[in-house]
């Protein structure tokens, strides 16, 4: 039994001493979480496949706490440059909850979204390399297929993981609106890297990391199809066709 099964057993019981102390635990991360954003006046909700671990270790090397990986090499040492109450690819409608709607409302916000097509074959490519995500190392259709059960249901309900996310899920509120301010696409590389200069960061690498090449890979006219089916808020939100 964990921590918090032993809190909530414990409360149930009558017995709140465990929730008051995660509580106050929670209280005291989350304030200097937000003290650090509106200090630097910005978030970036980290998309998977969109070039976010190579944008989460520009910022982590830059701003330090939390705007980095959970692990960052920085001056050839390891370094937290996150908050345990951020997972890796966090959605906006966790995010606000966290830092509250006003200071929400009072920061840049910014993401990376791409072309649904090459970001479904980018997550497949990368599921096929890493089989700890549970997929059966399929096709292309497969991957679809499997994928699309993951998204039966409110977003809220569905597993916190990366492959039960569409795109749109990661910037949108539980109603289905934007809420992320300045959309930036992962094909136009120069605006972003522009845009992160901008916002301060310096000495901006070209180096991807984690590539999965998934621009070698030409879906058929079947999965194009497919792909629109499972994706068509991304299309039309994302503005594209």
């Amino acid at each position: 039994m964990n921590y918090l099964q032993t809190a909530i057993e414990n409360a149930q019981a009558g017995k709140n001493h465990n929730l008051n102390y995660l509580a106050w635990i929670i209280n005291v991360e989350q304030n200097k979480v937000i003290r650090e954003v509106v200090q630097q006046n910005f978030w970036y909700v980290d998309i998977p496949r969109t070039s976010s671990t190579h944008i989460k270790d520009l910022l982590g090397t830059q701003f330090g706490y939390p705007f980095g990986k959970t692990d960052s090499i920085i001056k050839d040492g390891i370094t937290k440059t996150t908050s345990l109450l951020l997972a890796a690819h966090t959605p906006a409608f966790n995010m606000i909850d966290l830092l509250g709607d006003k200071t929400w409302q009072n920061i840049r916000t910014f993401s990376v979204v791409r072309n649904p097509y090459t970001w479904s074959v980018s997550l497949w490519l990368y599921t096929k390399k890493y089989a700890s995500l549970n997929f059966k190392n399929g096709t292309f259709s497969d991957f679809l297929e499997e994928l699309s059960k993951n998204f039966i249901g409110e977003k809220e309900n569905r597993n916190f993981f990366p492959t039960h996310y569409k795109q749109t899920d990661y910037i949108t509120s539980l109603d289905g609106k934007i809420i992320v301010s300045e959309l930036l696409k992962f094909e136009e590389r120069e605006f972003i890297n522009e845009y992160l200069s901008e916002i301060g960061v310096k000495l901006i690498s070209t180096e991807k990391s984690l590539e999965t090449y998934s621009d070698l890979y030409n879906p058929t006219d079947k999965e194009k199809t497919l792909v629109h089916k499972i994706f068509e808020d991304d299309f039309d939100m994302l503005g594209y066709d």
